[in-house]
């Protein structure tokens, strides 16, 4: 039978269901610490080890002694500051402190909320749903690089039409670099990136911290852009966030989902009869 140590060496994420406890693995040189475990999981251990006891054989089983939960919330603001900055570089524009800072809390908010809406069920259906986010996601900064890069502009909800095919797939070879920098969360995310993000079901006060987060970003950095209200400055934060145009300036200052997302908000108010103004 072989040495508790060496199977300890072997299986480091193992432990062994003893009546009495499990021992911690030591080596000659320099004892280990022992392994914590709750009083609940001991106590299942134990009643564990009793029954294998009975039976007349010792059993051992995986316990995850590492908990990884903690990643599922930085994956999506990775994500999604890899792709704004991805788009950023792939455009030339220029990084400015503000610029950044906007972008960063901005981006932010929109991670968290994916955070939150992609751990509402369980592991599977949690990591599907990650996936389709990711892949539109995705497929949304691609096509903008091209975009961008056959007509130095952004297709939205206001613009007249998507430029051409040829000219879009020009955009394409013509960003070739930048359209397969930003497929890399995808590619990671389907290959590795949901085996080591476990994005499973979290507890009510893991959500509702999620939402307050998310508001307390969207608030620090809405009065960030109220307080740069300059009426004599066109490009003042302020006035580019509530204009009715201006699309480029906002995605450079404030990242293409909020680009969208204001431009959304412009086709809904005038669809309701009325319109942001330019010029607040």
């Amino acid at each position: 039978m072989p040495d508790i140590n060496e199977m300890f060496e072997q299986f480091p994420d193992y432990d062994v269901l003893a009546e009495q406890g499990a021992p911690a693995p030591e080596t000659a040189e320099e004892p280990a610490a022992p392994v914590k475990k709750s009083r609940k999981r001991k106590k299942a251990l134990e009643e564990q080890a009793a029954r294998n006891y009975e039976d007349g054989y010792g059993v051992f089983v995986e316990t995850k002694t590492k908990n990884r939960n903690f990643i599922t919330v930085f994956f999506f603001p990775i994500v999604l500051l890899w792709l704004e900055f991805t788009l950023r570089f792939s455009c030339g524009e220029p990084l400015s402190f503000a610029s950044v800072l906007y972008t960063l809390f901005f981006t932010m908010v929109n991670a968290l909320v994916l955070t939150f809406i992609c751990t509402l069920g369980g592991a599977v259906f949690n990591k599907i749903l990650c996936n389709i986010f990711l892949a539109a996601l995705t497929a949304l900064y691609i096509v903008q690089i091209a975009v961008y890069g056959a007509t130095d502009g952004f297709w939205t909800f206001t613009s007249p039409g998507f430029p051409p095919m040829d000219m879009f797939w020009n955009g394409v070879a013509d960003k070739l670099l930048f359209v397969i920098i930003a497929a890399i969360p995808l590619a990671f995310s389907l290959t590795v990136g949901l085996i080591i993000v476990p994005f499973k079901r979290i507890r009510a006060l893991a959500k509702i911290s999620l939402v307050l987060a998310a508001v307390l970003f969207f608030l620090v950095a809405s009065v960030a852009v109220t307080l740069n209200k300059d009426s004599k400055s066109p490009i003042s934060s302020y006035r580019v966030y509530n204009s009715s145009n201006q699309l480029i300036d906002k995605q450079e200052r404030f990242g293409l989902l909020t680009m969208h997302r204001l431009d959304l908000t412009n086709v809904i108010l005038s669809g309701f009869g009325g319109e942001k103004s330019s010029t607040e």
